[in-house]
């Protein structure tokens, strides 16, 4: 996938799952030795240029209006994460986002798992109706 297909990509369940897996992938990276390399690479505090394709997005989407704000936080380890933020709180709020914005956090662990089994009965690898002790 390209940049341009990328930035392109609808805010859906789908697409909200497949960056989850993402995110996931990059924090086993972050394991790895070559991992804490490349976070150390970007010297200083992590700003907009550093990370053009996460800027450009949040500003997709704001720009857009399907969301009326976005933060991205960037960290590695124990040093203090650096921050891309984007909008304001609310359509119709007109305070912008910042440090002390607060967000509404809900528990992802059915959805997450229920895409992860509808991907298994797409690729075969799982039956609609196979019984849990075959397991």
């Amino acid at each position: 996938m390209n940049l341009s297909q990328d930035l392109n990509m609808v805010l859906s369940r789908r697409a909200i799952m497949r960056g989850s897996a993402m995110l996931g992938a990059g924090a086993l990276a972050g394991t790895l030795p070559f991992g804490r390399a490349l976070a150390l690479a970007a010297d200083g505090p992590l700003i907009d240029a550093q990370w053009p394709t996460v800027t450009a997005l949040l500003e997709k989407y704001v720009g857009g209006k399907q969301v009326p704000g976005m933060v991205a936080a960037l960290g590695w380890g124990t040093m203090a994460p650096g921050y891309i933020v984007r909008g304001l709180e609310g359509f119709e709020d007109p305070d912008k986002i910042g440090g002390e914005s607060l967000f509404r956090a809900y528990s992802q662990t059915k959805p997450v798992t229920g895409m992860a089994a509808m991907m298994l009965i797409d690729e075969g690898k799982l039956g609609m109706d196979q019984k849990i002790a075959d397991f």
